[in-house]
């Protein structure tokens, strides 16, 4: 078990004003099974420290999650695509265990682009007659993929992005017929929850249970509005529900703010999240749409919508007016989410 330096005053009050980057920052881990201690690695990548046995490992902006232990690694994310030699020397960097599992949590370029290259790396745990436990188990070349039934149907249709078979995920779910997937790996429990029409028809939130830290995948975006993907079954209204359920899910590190704890959520892009800025993503999220709606309701076209500038006093934090994913890029998603099927006008 990694032991951390102890936590200073300063530390706890940068934590409690700013979030937990600034307390995991201040509280490097020692090297122990193989890990070595984070922090920064070349340009565009770096290391942090998040609880017991994980990891975010950042690479050119993409988050990864990363646990890590005897058993082995499991890569939840991969990166975008072209990353794939920087994410596997980060995973390296972090221990020196075989990857056992890789995890996507939906079809997004950003998410599963390096996943190929990190199944073909590792090498995955297949059971024997006996069941897994001691060495009754075998290690198989590749590490599966898992992630929801259409991601793997996203990822290989016609309108696919050319992956290859190795990029597919290999174990697959849905919520209506086999529910989440549940394992136990490095001493935790781990549930891969599948999310509906959120961000996109294939979203799942990964809950490392022990560790106490979830993550978010595209949900959230701590540098972004969220993006709804609504060529792929993404929806506002989905985005919505889903950041409601983590609201519900995750625990504040209250009354004693001071002592840390409370669940950490790894999102997509940006700093650790703790409980109170879900709240408040998912309130930003909440009201943006309802602003839309009401347009909606008044029967107001996309240019009229884009006019009234429904991100209003959230610009400075999330927006942007380019790159791969812009204010009106956001908006023009929560106008076509809302009024899919119901014949209002577009007026560009």
């Amino acid at each position: 078990m990694r032991l951390r330096q102890p936590v200073t005053l300063a530390a706890v009050l940068l934590a409690a004003l700013y979030g937990a980057t600034a307390l995991a920052a201040d509280a490097p881990a020692a090297a122990d099974d193989g890990h070595a201690v984070a922090g920064h690695m070349a340009a565009g990548t770096d290391i942090l420290p998040v609880a017991r046995n994980i990891d975010m490992l950042i690479v050119h902006g993409e988050n990864i999650a990363v646990q890590y232990g005897p058993d082995g690694v499991i890569a939840v994310d991969s990166g975008a695509p072209g990353d794939s030699a920087a994410v596997l020397a980060g995973i390296k960097q972090i221990s020196s265990q075989p990857i056992r599992f890789v995890i996507d949590t939906s079809a997004s370029p950003d998410r599963v682009g390096n996943s190929a290259a990190l199944s073909l790396a590792g090498k995955g745990l297949v059971p024997t007659e006996n069941g897994f436990g001691g060495n009754r188990f075998q290690q198989d070349d590749p590490a599966p993929i898992m992630a929801q039934l259409n991601v793997l149907t996203t990822m290989s249709s016609a309108g696919g992005a050319g992956y290859s078979s190795d990029a597919m995920p290999t174990i697959t779910y849905t919520a209506a017929a086999t529910g989440q997937k549940d394992m136990t790996l490095n001493g935790d429990s781990i549930e891969v929850v599948p999310v509906p029409a959120a961000h996109s028809d294939g979203d799942s939130i990964v809950i490392f249970r022990r560790a106490d830290v979830i993550v978010s995948g595209d949900l959230v975006d701590m540098q972004h509005f969220p993006v709804i993907d609504v060529a792929h079954g993404g929806s506002i209204d989905g985005e919505v529900a889903a950041l409601n359920r983590l609201v519900d899910i995750v625990v504040p590190g209250l009354p004693l703010y001071w002592h840390g704890g409370g669940t950490l959520v790894i999102p997509a892009r940006g700093r650790l999240a703790q409980a109170l800025e879900i709240v408040q993503y998912r309130d930003m999220v909440t009201m943006v749409r309802d602003r839309v709606k009401a347009l909606v309701d008044q029967h107001r076209t996309l240019t009229q919508v884009r006019a009234a500038d429904p991100t209003q006093g959230f610009n400075s934090r999330y927006g942007s007016e380019s790159g791969p994913w812009s204010t009106d890029q956001f908006v023009t998603a929560v106008y076509q989410s809302l009024t899919a099927g119901h014949g209002h006008r577009r007026g560009q």
